[in-house]
This record gives structure tokens, C-alpha cells and sequence, in this order.
């Protein structure tokens, strides 16, 4: 049995829709899409990076009411999610002053 690395699956929260980027183990983009904030386009979104990779973490940048929806799911689903503050995301934009997200 191969055994695929791990995935992180990056989730910049928003009102009525999020936006999710997963990247490998080398830093290469493997998806990038906007999905509803509901729980069908969460689950969607679960199994997406589940066929991507075995272990899959979840990073997310909100973890106000806005992102309830989206962090009840993710743990319903044993998903490991990471909450990543805001002064963090603020510093990494630097490094990456020609991305648009």
C-alpha cells in the first residue's frame, strides 16, 4: 500500500462563501476554489482533499460565527483544523506581494 503525504488545506472565511486552497508537501497548489457556506459544499470540500492526500490539515483564518458552519463540520468529520490569527495571515501577504487571493 503507497502511502500519499499530507496535504494542508488553507480556508480564507467569508460571509456567504469561503475560499479554499490545498497545497502538497512541497508547496504546490493542488486546488483552489470558492465553496458555500453550507454544509453540503463543506462535506464536498472534505472529501475533495480526501482523495488528494491521507492526512489532510486544515488551516482557517476566522473562528467567529462566520466560520461555525465550517469548523462544526470539519470536526464532526475528525478533521484536524488549525486556527491561524489574523496578525499571521497579515505578515505572510508580504511574502507573497504578487498573489492575489
Amino acid at each position: 500500500m503507497t502511502i500519499r503525504p499530507g496535504i494542508w488545506v488553507g480556508i480564507d472565511v467569508g460571509k456567504t462563501a469561503h475560499h479554499a486552497c490545498a497545497v502538497d508537501e512541497t508547496g504546490k497548489m493542488l486546488f483552489s476554489h470558492k465553496f458555500g457556506n453550507d454544509q453540503a459544499a463543506v462535506e464536498a470540500l472534505i472529501a475533495r482533499a480526501g482523495k488528494a492526500a491521507d492526512q489532510v490539515r486544515w488551516a482557517i483564518d476566522l473562528t467567529s460565527p462566520l466560520a461555525l458552519l465550517l469548523i462544526t463540520v470539519l470536526l464532526a468529520a475528525d478533521q484536524a483544523v488549525t486556527y491561524v490569527p489574523g496578525r499571521v495571515v497579515n505578515t505572510m501577504t508580504h511574502g507573497f506581494r504578487g498573489e492575489a487571493k
